[in-house]
């Protein structure tokens, strides 16, 4: 008996601990859901302080705006009525379709010059090489001579004096014109070839009277010194003094 008393006494110890330890884990689980309770609790009063504080700062705004808006209404309440704003909120809905169309030919002209983006890249590139050959190859300084030439002409020249040079190199481009023929063209070269040979040669030259008598038996001799001594008087007229009415009638 005594035996069996001995043995259920550290049996009940045993069951006292383990409940002692069961309580003890439900209090901590309880004490820690405590605290995320009031953590909870804490997190909620600081949303609700910030909303409220958002609140006020809000309204605060909202009536500054107000206040503006009708110190600006009252300023423009001269120029403009609530017919002519709600007029015009009329237009803009009765004009939505056309915004909108208008926004996607906007979204177009964007798309277009995000593409044409490169295009323009390269001929920008492109264009700088020529400009950078041309100024290599002496077109900028041939055209600033040009223009200090012209500088030097308009500074020189009259008004009149101008106008009298552009009907001489009228006249001159006209006899330019003239020489320019092929067939001038070539006798202008025939004369060249001609001297250049004599140049070259000039004891081949025949230059004895009786040699200069018997060449002008040939008649392209004779037709060559007809056409001398026609340029020559045409020349010694146009260059001669006009005679006066006495000298004329002497």
């Amino acid at each position: 008996m005594a035996e069996t008393t001995m043995s259920a006494t550290p049996n009940l110890d045993a069951v006292k601990h383990d409940g002692l330890e069961a309580l003890n884990a439900k209090l901590d689980a309880l004490s820690r859901q405590m605290e995320f309770l009031v953590e909870q609790v804490e997190e909620m009063r600081r949303q609700r302080e910030f909303w409220s504080d958002l609140g006020r700062d809000l309204s605060t705004v909202a009536e500054d705006v107000y206040m503006l808006a009708v110190e600006q209404l009252e300023e423009a309440s001269d120029h403009v009525q609530l017919e002519d704003i709600w007029r015009l909120g009329l237009r803009f809905l009765q004009n939505i379709r056309l915004l909108e169309q208008f926004l996607q030919e906007l979204e177009t002209v964007h798309d277009l010059m995000r593409d044409m983006s490169p295009v323009a890249h390269d001929a920008f590139v492109l264009a700088v090489e020529k400009l950078d050959e041309m100024e290599k190859k002496g077109y900028f300084t041939f055209m600033r001579e040009m223009l200090r030439l012209l500088d030097a002409v308009v500074t020189q020249f009259s008004a009149e004096e101008l106008r009298a040079l552009t009907e001489s190199l009228v006249s001159l481009a006209a006899t330019l014109k003239q020489l320019l023929r092929p067939e001038m063209v070539a006798r202008v070269q025939q004369l060249l070839t001609a001297y250049q040979q004599a140049l070259e040669d000039p004891e081949g030259l025949e230059t004895s009277t009786w040699a200069l008598v018997r060449r002008m038996r040939d008649p392209d001799v004779r037709r060559g010194l007809a056409l001398s001594l026609q340029f020559l008087k045409i020349l010694a007229q146009s260059a001669a003094p006009a005679e006066t009415p006495t000298e004329s009638s002497k």
